[in-house]
């Protein structure tokens, strides 16, 4: 395991970044099922699922799935958090500001699409779902961190 600390500038942040050699398994699973209803309409329903314990809490989760470029007038339901289309993005994002272990959560979206299209079919591009999180004090590894010694190096540079 490869391991180091971070402190940018700034003595309260203190972040760990390390590297596994092994599988782990996502801690916030997305299920995402597309719709299309004739031509006329385009319907997303996603699942979002949490797989770690229910002691910890995932904060600022983002939720990102991506829509056809010629999608219009969204109509959003969440069974938690927020979601709006962001065309500027051929997106729409998934807000929840808190997310405990064990939990389940659905987002179903509704988008139009216009009547006239093309005669050749384009192919459909299958963006991967982007997901954005932050568990504090929580480490897919398990290393826990029991004591740490900070120490502060001054250098001095002299001009001649």
């Amino acid at each position: 395991m490869i391991s180091s600390f971070i402190n940018v500038y700034g003595w309260p942040d203190l972040r760990m970044t390390y590297r596994l050699s092994t599988q782990v398994k996502p801690l916030i699973w997305v299920e995402a099922q597309v719709e299309k209803h004739s031509r006329s309409r385009v319907e997303i329903m996603m699942k979002a699922r949490s797989q770690f314990k229910e002691r910890s809490t995932a904060t600022n989760v983002e939720i990102e799935v991506s829509v056809p470029y010629d999608a219009t007038n969204p109509n959003i339901r969440t069974s938690m958090g927020s979601a709006a289309y962001a065309p500027e993005g051929d997106a729409m994002v998934w807000k929840v500001k808190s997310f405990p272990g064990g939990k389940e959560y659905m987002c179903r979206a509704e988008f139009s699409l216009p009547s006239i299209t093309s005669e050749e079919a384009t192919a459909e591009r299958k963006a991967p779902i982007r997901v954005k999180f932050e568990i504090p004090y929580f480490t897919v590894s398990g290393i826990h961190v029991v004591h740490l010694i900070m120490l502060q190096i001054l250098y001095r540079w002299f001009s001649l």
